[in-house]
């Protein structure tokens, strides 16, 4: 396809020639250089359909082959004008960001507001910068209170009784807003009351409940008085664990029949272990944020590695095996749509199939060989790099070296080591025979790695010293 471009003074130009997209269009940017009147004809020169490349999942999606060897003959557009001014046309008057007292959902109008439209996702999914629980989007300043809620029975109970209240819970059974999760201006969170039956969704504004899901399946949690429950020597009454929450997401999803961002929960389940374990397979359930409702499963998802919000909202483990030196990165999309071909999701449409339990094992978008490597990871920067290493040791007698390493996750470069650097630890002032040793129990921690400041931290809990190296020199220095 071309463009033929007539400028105010007679002179002509060729744009061209394009492909279309599989959907029949095709675009490009034209910067002119004169005042006065442009005229644009569109030109396609014909073609033969020869059905090659074949589209993924063959012909069978697009009523079969009956079109290959079809001639589509040349055709010309009308022209269009466009009148070119040296005067600038004003720009769009974007909303201002508002000052005072605004609520959810924002129009779309206002485009501008959404550096303060945050939402908090619940778990590691904050953990996008140099703290641990990192909200995206600006929070109020100050302290304030905006309604309260009664959470369960509480107060004094009746004349048989007395002044004593009614059960406030254990030191293990805090009263609290679990995870929580807050998106759109909706606040989700467990009860954590005995038995643990369910989740609440609240209006954060106002307080006022929108729905309650009870939760559904085998009880979980319970002690070894029962020897056919699984659990601890703890007397914890158990839990419906199958639905409880664990975090939100906001997928944005971009095609060319899809534009937006849409809104789930998710609950997951370790199976085999109520209390978790390292690498585990679990089984997760998809909710609808909005409404509550169930949508699919995802079973034997891969928990090892460094839990990331991917930046179009895709769930992601970022796992560097050390031992067999791979590099793999399971992704909760890639789950759900794992085939290239259209019969997972049809024609560029995000559809989790309802009630599907999807299996996990799909869900690897990337495994690639890695260096041999010390350490685990300690930040991951998605498309970008991930720095990880050890800590080191260092008292009154011994000295072992720390390393700090980088790999790339550059498309078409993962896995590469970008470099690496040795350096010595800060010296421990509390011995290493209290507390359990060295870099824990309240004595030496670190390295924490900050790429956005450029730094790397330790801290001795017991003395509450801090000490910050320079990540960048690790940079210019290291080796590759």
């Amino acid at each position: 396809m071309y463009v033929d471009v007539t400028a105010p003074d007679g002179s002509k130009d060729t744009l061209g020639p394009f492909r279309s997209d599989p959907v029949g269009t095709s675009y490009t940017n034209y910067i002119p250089t004169q005042a006065g009147t442009y005229t644009f004809v569109f030109r396609f020169e014909g073609d033969t359909l020869t059905g090659d490349p074949e589209p993924p999942g063959g012909w069978k999606w697009f009523g079969g082959d009956v079109w290959l060897g079809d001639t589509y003959l040349p055709s010309t557009s009308d022209p269009v004008t466009l009148t070119v001014q040296q005067d600038p046309i004003e720009e769009y008057e974007e909303t201002p960001i508002p000052e005072d007292y605004w609520t959810r959902p924002i129009h779309g109008t206002n485009r501008n507001w959404w550096q303060v439209a945050g939402n908090w996702l619940g778990s590691a999914l904050q953990v996008n910068g140099p703290t641990t629980n990192f909200g995206y989007g600006k929070a109020p300043e100050s302290a304030h209170v905006m309604w309260t809620r009664q959470y369960w029975d509480g107060g004094v109970m009746d004349t048989r009784f007395g002044s004593i209240g009614y059960y406030s819970g254990l030191s293990y059974e805090q009263f609290a807003l679990n995870p929580p999760i807050i998106m759109n201006g909706r606040l989700y969170y467990n009860v954590l009351t005995p038995p643990r039956y369910g989740w609440y969704c609240v209006d954060l504004r106002t307080g006022e409940e929108l729905y309650f899901h009870n939760t559904t399946g085998p009880i979980k949690g319970m002690t070894n008085n029962y020897p056919e429950m699984s659990g601890s020597d703890f007397d914890f009454s158990g839990v419906y664990s199958e639905d409880m929450l664990t975090y939100g997401q906001i997928y944005n999803y971009e095609s060319p029949n899809q534009h937006g961002g849409l809104p789930y929960l998710w609950s997951n389940e370790l199976v085999g272990s109520v209390w978790g374990g390292v690498g585990a397979q679990t089984t997760w359930k998809m909710f609808d944020a909005f409404t509550g409702g169930y949508i699919c499963t995802v079973a034997n998802v891969s928990m090892a590695g460094t839990l990331v919000y991917g930046k179009e909202g895709s769930i992601l483990y970022y796992n560097v095996d050390t031992r067999n030196n791979r590099l793999t990165c399971w992704n909760s999309s890639r789950a759900i749509w794992y085939k290239e071909a259209y019969d997972s999701n049809q024609y560029w449409m995000w559809r989790p199939y309802l009630n599907n339990t999807f299996d996990g094992n799909n869900g690897f978008s990337l495994n690639v060989s890695i260096p041999t490597l010390p350490g685990m990871a300690l930040a991951v920067r998605e498309g970008e790099f991930i720095i990880g290493g050890t800590g080191g040791k260092h008292n009154a007698t011994f000295i072992q070296k720390g390393t700090l390493w980088a790999i790339s996750l550059e498309r078409g470069h993962e896995g590469e080591l970008l470099w690496t650097y040795d350096y010595t630890p800060p010296e421990t002032v509390v011995p290493d025979v209290v507390s359990g040793g060295v870099f824990g129990y309240g004595l030496m921690s670190g390295p924490t790695v900050d790429p956005e400041d450029g730094v790397f931290l330790f801290v001795e809990g017991m003395t509450r010293r801090r000490w910050g190296f320079d990540l960048n020199w690790c940079n210019a220095l290291g080796s590759n």
